[in-house]
């Protein structure tokens, strides 16, 4: 069996600045200044990441978890709000194409892998409509690191499909050089896929990927290049 462990933002869909602007608004709401966005870079971080990082930038100090957990509460309902009013969140090409056939394939299993809180992570896939083909996953609310949160997603993968995936067949998909070195840390393979905006195909291929895509439109190269079969 092959795990297959996506990120969302920039792999499986883009947000258009939702994100950022919802969780602005709750830093602002619960800290009085607006998140020092110039200084902090949130691709491929966890959601606890990047709060620390906002909070060490504007000197805010404290109890973080329980920081950490107030902020969360808020940042739900505020993501949710945003959700509600936008019309630019899209998934990316060739993602639902990708999802439906791999439902359908007998060796292939899905979780997640993101650094969003797990509630902001299905909300959003629910926005879209493709939550039901991530049953489990490993999510941003844990760690800081990504490589931790994979370790999640090997481990609640195991547990929930019964099953275990040896490393050469569990691959780590995402747009950005955390999601590779991540994979690499864990002695996994990686997907590296060039539709995230911040890190070039250039820069991805520097970090060395075992795949690199432009993006996930061919679904039948994307799929025998997994060394899928139907």
């Amino acid at each position: 069996m092959h795990l297959l462990i996506f990120d969302i933002d920039g792999t499986l869909a883009t947000f258009a600045g939702i994100t950022r602007v919802a969780f602005n608004q709750t830093f602002e709401h619960l800290f009085g200044q607006p998140g020092p966005w110039g200084q902090v870079l949130p691709h491929g971080k966890t959601d606890r990441a990047i709060l620390r990082e906002c909070l060490d930038v504007v000197q805010i100090n404290g109890n973080f978890d329980a920081m950490f957990s107030k902020f969360v509460d808020n940042y739900l309902r505020d993501l949710q709000q945003a959700l509600q009013t936008a019309s630019k969140p899209r998934l990316m090409p060739g993602v639902r194409e990708l999802l439906e056939r791999l439902a359908t394939n007998n060796t292939a299993c899905l979780a997640l892998g993101t650094g969003n809180v797990e509630e902001a992570a299905r909300m959003k896939l629910r926005h879209l409509n493709v939550e039901s083909f991530f049953p489990v996953g490993g999510f941003g609310e844990f760690t800081d690191e990504r490589s931790e949160l994979l370790a999640d997603a090997v481990d609640n993968a195991a547990r929930h499909f019964q099953c275990t995936f040896p490393p050469k067949n569990t691959w780590v998909i995402g747009d950005t050089t955390y999601d590779i070195e991540g994979a690499q840390a864990l002695g996994l393979r990686a997907l590296a896929v060039a539709t995230g905006g911040l890190f070039s195909s250039d820069d991805l291929r520097r970090a060395k990927p075992d795949l690199l895509f432009e993006d996930l439109s061919d679904t039948e190269h994307v799929i025998k290049s997994l060394n899928l079969s139907d």
